[in-house]
């Protein structure tokens, strides 16, 4: 599974939104299955006998997925912000420049959240500074911090109907 950079920060917030249950946790066993299998990795574990202590899920497009298009959520945004671009060339703006930057070395700050936060922050901002192609002014970092916000809360999210079920079928045998 690839690892998504907002994992971290959704995950902790999902953790608050769906009733304290716990999302991210460490791993003793580790699947890596095709991105539209991934939702169902839980069930069949289950059913499979698997037996394990913990579990480890990607967030995106596995317990959850956006309501709405991200070229279209941050056009959407923009245009509020004075900020030209066309949902299409977000999309591909994301595909170029996911491929060009470095991943966020999270493993880097030993356990310090707020640098990993600001950390991961600043990434998203250089990140979507090059895929709007826009300079780094007032407008833009009213434009971003509204993305970002947004990214960050249940607006921008919705759960699989599968998710809570499972969790709680994983945590009544006894998985954390």
């Amino acid at each position: 599974a690839a690892f998504v950079a907002p994992a971290v920060r959704t995950s902790f917030r999902l953790t608050q939104q769906v009733g304290g249950r716990n999302t991210a946790a460490s791993c003793h066993r580790f699947f890596t299955v095709g991105r539209h299998q991934r939702r169902v990795a839980a069930v069949r574990m289950m059913s499979d006998g698997w037996e394990g202590k913990h579990a480890i899920f990607d967030v995106t497009n596995t317990l959850m997925e956006l309501r709405e298009p991200v070229g279209r959520t941050y056009a959407r945004i923009a245009e509020k912000h004075g900020i030209q671009v066309g949902e299409e060339e977000m999309d591909r703006g994301f595909r170029r420049e996911f491929a060009l930057m470095d991943s966020i070395p999270y493993w880097d700050f030993k356990g310090d959240m707020q640098m990993a936060e600001a950390k991961e922050r600043e990434w998203w901002r250089l990140l979507v500074r090059n895929v709007m192609g826009c300079e780094d002014n007032e407008a833009y970092q009213a434009c971003f911090d509204e993305c970002f916000d947004h990214f960050g809360t249940n607006k921008a999210w919705k759960l699989f109907p599968e998710v809570l079920p499972t969790l709680d079928t994983l945590r009544a045998k006894g998985c954390r």
